[in-house]
């Protein structure tokens, strides 16, 4: 198969200092979201900054509890050519348990879209995509 015929990546995630920590926990099969060790707010996405308080005093850790489906939408048309044989893809936003309001966005696998319910369980998945890089996806908790 010539270069141009091959299906082109997705678009593989860069960790920086910020968000090294949630990358790192995604390659450990963990959903490791950042927390502030001042006030103990949970935040998402990792900034420089706690975004309740303003302290610098950030770590990541194992995110407790469940997540809920708080909303989605539904992609037709591949925003990238890496992601034609995903359609439709499932865009969806989770609710952590753990905090009102700390929503994390990722892809809806293994089910469709007339399956979904606000509020749903939803457990995360670690898709390896190569080069050593893992996407944190999202999948319905086992029963639902």
């Amino acid at each position: 198969m010539a270069v141009a015929d091959e299906i082109p990546l997705r678009p593989l995630p860069w960790p920086d200092a910020i968000s090294a920590g949630f990358w790192e926990g995604a390659k450990a099969g963990e959903l490791r979201i950042q927390k502030c060790r001042y006030c103990e707010r949970w935040q998402h996405p990792p900034a420089i900054a706690c975004m309740a308080c303003g302290s610098e005093e950030l770590g990541f850790q194992p995110l407790p509890g469940g997540l809920r489906l708080y909303s989605w939408t539904v992609l037709h048309d591949a925003p990238a050519p890496g992601f034609k044989t995903m359609l439709p893809l499932i865009l969806g936003l989770a609710e952590a348990e753990a905090q009102q309001g700390l929503l994390i966005a990722a892809n809806i696998l293994g089910t469709g879209e007339s399956a979904l319910r606000l509020g749903m369980p939803l457990t995360p998945v670690f898709e390896p995509i190569g080069e050593g890089h893992v996407l944190v996806q999202f999948k319905p908790a086992t029963g639902q």
